[in-house]
């Protein structure tokens, strides 16, 4: 319809507006310079402090995080273990997790000794060198080694060999903190870390605002334009276009504003408003108006009795509404659709020339002559509408603008002038 084709405009203009808004907050904030001159370089600095959090987090706090790495450890791993109150390094063999979170892990010495260790004497453990190489039947302390570590002599020999500060020194180059470091931002010179640290923030927030506004705004439009072909197939499908152009049909529909254009169009193209009086055509266009549902029904089936010309006609309408309904609930289509008879004793009377108007009221509709009185200026606007279209008939257009004068009124014509 017109009102919602209305609302879904004003929905995208608001959204364009917004978004031209956040655009230009971004463009000042984008303008704030650096005292190093490069304002990128926080935003790296930034998300490496976010990783090495992250790590953190993940590896936990205390005697858990020592616990969790441990088991996590392969064979062959280095660690720098408390042994007899002083550090000393270490191979891991194996690791065994008991009860939960406990863990113990064999481990053999520079010595040569292989002994069974808790994991919370692990100090670290060195996960940027790759793990010493341990033959797999010396894996666990193999049966037939012994606890001596005979069999571990070449790895004990080699393990005498390192050095515990370069690992240290090498786990510190290639850790998590190690790219931290590495960035200016960790030691600003001109101590502009906080301010660089809050624009680039207000930046990012700003930034994936206008992403969100930007995708809303997308999938507005693209949702109206889904709506707008799957209207044009309905128009298709009742000759209202043609290979992208509008036929008769289709510019009466385009002409109208109604709750649904093509079912009034549809009406008049399959000549329901033929060999009408102009009573009849009034009160066969009232059952057009979403107002006339609220009319006394017992009060129309009994006019539609005596009636049964018209009768006929209101019941092709409604089947022409069906298809209508129809062919739009298969495309996903919620546009309204209804023929109601509420309103068609009162009308018709009331188009016939009667001026009982309380008579009327009372005996042919039955609710409040204010519901009425809307009624019948919403009649007339539509009838108007047909009357001056030229795609429809001379002789429906006459009749329709005749009855339209009729109708046009007394307390009808007076409450307009209010």
């Amino acid at each position: 319809s017109s009102f919602g084709q209305y609302q879904n405009l004003k929905r995208i203009r608001e959204l364009e507006a917004e978004v031209r808004g956040l655009e230009g907050s971004l463009a000042e904030l984008r303008r704030y310079e650096a005292p190093c001159g490069d304002f990128q370089r926080v935003g790296r600095y930034r998300r490496a402090r976010q990783e090495v959090e992250a790590r953190r987090q993940t590896l936990g706090r205390g005697a858990r995080r020592g616990e969790r790495s441990v088991v996590e450890a392969e064979t062959g791993r280095l660690a720098l273990v408390r042994r007899k109150g002083a550090p000393s390094l270490a191979v891991i063999l194996g690791v065994h997790s008991v009860r939960g979170h406990r863990a113990f892990f064999d481990a053999l010495l520079p010595h040569g000794g292989v002994v069974r260790l808790k994991s919370g004497v692990v100090k670290r453990i060195f996960w940027a060198t790759p793990p010493l190489h341990v033959p797999r039947d010396l894996e666990r302390g193999a049966p037939g080694r012994g606890r001596d570590g005979r069999g571990l002599r070449h790895l004990a020999a080699e393990l005498e060999r390192l050095s515990v500060a370069e690992l240290v020194e090498r786990e510190r180059e290639h850790g998590p903190g190690a790219v931290l470091a590495s960035i200016e931002c960790h030691r600003c010179p001109w101590g502009a870390l906080p301010k660089c640290d809050r624009e680039w923030r207000e930046l990012e927030t700003l930034t994936e605002r206008l992403g969100a506004r930007r995708r809303a705004l997308e999938q507005v439009r693209g949702a109206y334009w889904q709506e707008f072909l799957r209207v044009v197939e309905v128009l298709e499908q009742f000759g209202a276009v043609r290979d992208g152009r509008l036929e008769s049909r289709g510019r009466l529909v385009a002409s109208l504003r109604h709750d649904n254009e093509l079912l009034v169009a549809e009406s008049v193209f399959r000549g329901l408003f033929d060999d009408l009086t102009g009573a009849e055509a009034a009160a066969l266009c009232s059952a057009l108006i979403e107002e006339s549902r609220s009319g006394e029904a017992a009060l129309a089936r009994e006019f539609l009795r005596k009636r049964p010309k018209l009768r006929r006609r209101l019941s092709e309408l409604g089947g022409l509404a069906q298809t209508i309904h129809e062919a739009q609930r298969q495309r996903h289509l919620q546009m309204p659709v209804g023929v109601h008879g509420g309103f068609m004793p009162a009308v018709f009377r009331w188009a016939s020339g009667e001026d009982d108007w309380l008579g009327i009221v009372e005996e042919a509709f039955g609710g409040h002559e204010g519901d009425l009185i809307r009624a019948m200026r919403r009649l007339i606007d539509l009838l108007r509408q047909l009357a001056e279209s030229p795609e429809v008939p001379v002789e429906t257009g006459r009749l329709l603008a005749q009855v339209a004068r009729v109708v046009d009124r007394g307390i009808v014509l007076e409450s307009a002038l209010i």
